[in-house]
C-alpha cells in the first residue's frame, strides 16, 4: 500500500470539492472519514482497481442547499482511492 490514511484524505477531499462542492452543497466537514477496503468480483462497475486491489473508500457528508437535486441520500458521497497510486473515482453508494 503506497497511498496513507491521510493522503487518501487529502487527494479525495481535492477531487471534491474540485468536481463538487460549491454554494448549493458544501462539504460538512473539512476531513472525510477513510476506510481501507479491497476490490471483490461483485464490484465490477469500479475502474480505477483491479479485483483483489486495495483502495481507500473516503466518505463526506454534505450540506446540499439546492432542493432540485435528488439522490438517494444526497446528504453522503463516496469517493474511492487506489492505495497503489493516486486515481480517483466517484463511489456510488446505494
Amino acid at each position: 500500500m503506497n497511498i496513507t490514511k491521510t493522503k487518501a484524505v487529502e487527494l479525495a477531499t481535492e477531487f471534491v470539492k474540485k468536481d463538487k462542492v460549491q454554494a448549493d452543497f458544501p462539504i460538512a466537514y473539512e476531513t472525510g472519514h477513510a476506510i481501507l477496503n479491497r476490490k471483490k468480483r461483485s464490484m465490477s462497475w469500479v475502474t480505477v482497481v483491479e479485483e483483489g486491489e486495495e483502495y481507500w473508500s473516503v466518505y463526506f457528508d454534505l450540506k446540499i442547499n439546492d432542493p432540485a437535486i435528488a439522490t438517494v441520500d444526497p446528504n453522503h458521497v463516496a469517493v474511492m482511492v487506489s492505495s497503489q497510486s493516486e486515481k480517483i473515482e466517484w463511489l456510488p453508494l446505494l
